[in-house]
């Protein structure tokens, strides 16, 4: 875990309408560069050591190569990461 709430030197990338993201941590230190994932209702955690390892591991889950909580979509020529759907018992 790399804080709980956002820092002023994390570079949004990516967000959703809950108001999670996806960002570069710029803060001086050891995080410096990598990207991580922030949960407003949890915590941020750092999950790639490079924006270039972000992108390898996107390319994967679209080749469908690496597994992923999120299934990539194509709507109205916009790449969609869905939630899996819940199986109804």
């Amino acid at each position: 875990m790399v804080g709980y709430w956002w820092h002023p030197l994390w570079v949004p990338i990516a967000d959703h309408v809950t108001a999670d993201a996806l960002f570069i941590d710029y803060r001086p230190g050891p995080s410096f560069g990598q990207v991580g994932t922030f949960d407003h209702e949890d915590s941020a955690k750092i999950k790639w050591s490079s924006l270039s390892d972000f992108f390898a591991s996107m390319r994967k889950q679209l080749e469908g190569t690496e597994e992923s909580r999120y299934k990539p979509t194509i709507v109205d020529d916009s790449l969609i990461w869905r939630p899996p759907v819940k199986k109804r018992i």
